[in-house]
């Protein structure tokens, strides 16, 4: 996982997700975790920043369903910023566009 991290950002009623670097498997597992320890927490809205995010495996974006899907059973919110033109496109071909949206900036997607 050399290089790559995630940072969280707690913001009222939520959280900012923060992950930097490639997300191959291991490191998608590692997104995963850090995910589903938020979701423990309940929070009303997370937040992805994925503009240091330069690689998603399939791993990864089964970690973002699973994610919207919680969320969505407790009434929160899942919303993506900054997303890199690449991934922008793994994620529309995988339709999780229509999931979650996906806003310009990390300060858009918190409005």
């Amino acid at each position: 996982m050399a290089g790559f991290q995630v940072d969280i950002t707690s913001i009222p009623g939520g959280y900012i997700v923060k992950p930097s670097g490639r997300a191959g498997g291991p490191e998608s597992e590692h997104l995963e975790a850090e995910l589903s320890n938020l979701f423990k927490l309940r929070p009303q809205m997370i937040v992805l920043d994925f503009s240091g995010l330069e690689y998603l495996s399939s791993m990864g974006v089964s970690a973002l369903i699973r994610l919207h899907h919680g969320m969505k059973e407790i009434g929160g919110k899942v919303r993506m910023a900054a997303v890199p033109t690449p991934i922008m496109s793994l994620l529309q071909s995988a339709r999780l566009d229509h999931l979650i949206p996906a806003f310009g900036t990390v300060e858009a997607a918190q409005k």
